[in-house]
């Protein structure tokens, strides 16, 4: 059955005075205390969705042990003419965000974007969770087609030393490879076409540390294979309810109007927040929590009455009921 509008469980909550350095446990604990898995964050800057990452991992690591978050930061997708550094290193955290979003969490998970990063072209899942590449101790793989495999269908770079993701370095029955969606890279020992060992190993003194048994390997974006779409990161999570977080509504309407435009139809392609929002409604999976943490001057959701002047940063949580399965069975579902 659907929940009412007068549930206990459909309420309606403002938080009063939170500062910007109480934003990262805030979210922490909003994060934490959601029914939802999955918490999506909403900023207006790059820059401030890297620094509120970075303050929220922060937190976390001297928060409870015994329950995790795991904080992904998902960038814009970068502009052909930025600096060559940057762009890898943005490439690396989209890959890096969606090969997490493919797995199961242990506790629950922050993902902090903007609403471009959101909205913007971002590889299809279909497309990117097929040109996944899984390699594990024992499994049998030829040699030379691996190496085909990983510089033409995944857009690998073969290099005579691997030293930056998405690179590839072979020597005798050694091949190097740095993933773009991994922390380090990792050397692959055969004995023939059969994978002997797996290791990391620092990239900087080329020397082996920690054996493990599995990688997975992610293609580029560039690669061929895989096909980029606007609003493709929602797919990630079609089969999850969410909890919403906008840092100041404000701010994010006057530097992305163009992704809060007021759009009514959820047909074709989801350009607006207020389409996801829509569409999520219209779900079964559709138990989403709205949250709006503001500055001042602004109001406070879609549809709210103007705030007053000069209030105080305030953050508004908001249960969407989820709708029965019966109900939407009768709908066509849209593809978010």
């Amino acid at each position: 059955m659907p929940i009412s509008a007068h549930s206990p469980y459909a309420k309606h909550s403002l938080y009063h005075g939170v500062c910007t350095e109480a934003r990262a446990p805030l979210l922490y604990a909003l994060s934490q205390g959601a029914e939802s898995t999955t918490s999506v964050v909403l900023v207006s800057e790059p820059r401030r969705a890297q620094e509120l990452a970075a303050e929220v991992d922060s937190y976390v690591a001297w928060a409870d042990k015994k329950s995790p978050l795991e904080v992904l930061h998902f960038p814009e997708d970068p502009p052909p003419d930025i600096d060559a550094q940057r762009r890898a290193d943005r490439i690396c955290d989209r890959l890096a965000a969606l090969t997490s979003l493919l797995t199961q969490s242990a506790g629950k998970r922050l993902l902090i974007a903007t609403p471009e990063a959101l909205l913007g072209r971002c590889p299809a899942k279909a497309a990117f969770e097929k040109q996944r590449l899984s390699l594990k101790v024992g499994q049998s793989y030829p040699f030379r087609e691996l190496i085909e495999s990983l510089t033409s269908n995944l857009d690998y770079d073969s290099e005579a030393l691997c030293e930056q993701p998405g690179q590839i370095a072979t020597r005798g029955g050694l091949i190097d490879i740095y993933p773009y969606d991994a922390h380090c890279p990792y050397r692959i020992d055969f004995f023939g076409d059969e994978i002997e060992s797996i290791r990391s190993f620092d990239p900087t003194t080329q020397r082996t540390e920690k054996p493990t048994q599995v990688i997975h390997i992610a293609a580029a974006e560039s690669a061929a294979s895989v096909h980029s779409q606007e609003g493709g990161l929602l797919d990630y999570f079609m089969e999850q309810p969410l909890q919403w977080a906008l840092e100041d509504p404000a701010l994010l309407v006057r530097e992305h109007p163009y992704r809060f435009e007021k759009i009514n139809s959820t047909h074709g392609a989801v350009r607006s927040f207020q389409q996801v929002l829509k569409i999520r409604e219209r779900s079964i999976h559709s138990l989403v929590f709205a949250n709006w943490i503001q500055t001042q001057n602004s109001s406070v959701a879609p549809n709210a009455s103007n705030s007053q002047p000069n209030r105080q940063p305030t953050i508004v949580s908001r249960v969407i009921p989820r709708k029965s399965a019966t109900t939407a069975s009768n709908r066509s579902k849209a593809h978010v």
